[in-house]
């Protein structure tokens, strides 16, 4: 989740809050020569101390924030969970009023066995899928 108030992220180790810091290299070192800058910006976990500042840190704070605020494994997963949720609850809308055709027959995880797409098989199949840990 973003703080509203600093745009930034909550940590992705911890879920701790996150808070800008910034680094002063003297005007005198390498840094500072060699970048033209002095004072460098980085994310902090105030909780953990995890943190993106890397060698020297980033010159500008919305560099920090969005190097800081970048998940792509994470928001990649998340995106496919939410797809494959709305997938699921497209499958209920559409297919919950059947009723079950199956009487007495046993269900299985194995698709073959009631490959007429009993709508009861349908949901518990896909449950298992998007939800193991029930």
């Amino acid at each position: 989740m973003t703080d509203p108030a600093t745009g930034l992220r909550e940590c992705p180790f911890c879920g701790g809050v996150a808070a800008f810091a910034t680094v002063r290299y003297p005007k005198e070192s390498e840094v500072a020569r060699l970048n033209g800058q002095e004072v460098w910006h980085y994310i902090s976990c105030v909780e953990c101390g995890a943190g993106n500042r890397g060698l020297i840190g980033f010159k500008t704070t919305e560099a920090a924030i969005t190097a800081w605020n970048t998940r792509k494994a994470a928001d990649a997963l998340r995106d496919e969970i939410t797809r494959l949720r709305n997938a699921l609850e497209w499958v209920q809308q559409t297919f919950g009023s059947m009723e079950c055709d199956c009487g007495e027959w046993e269900h299985t995880d194995d698709y073959e066995d009631h490959a007429d797409g009993c709508p009861e098989y349908i949901f518990g199949y896909i449950d298992r899928v998007l939800y193991p840990e029930k």
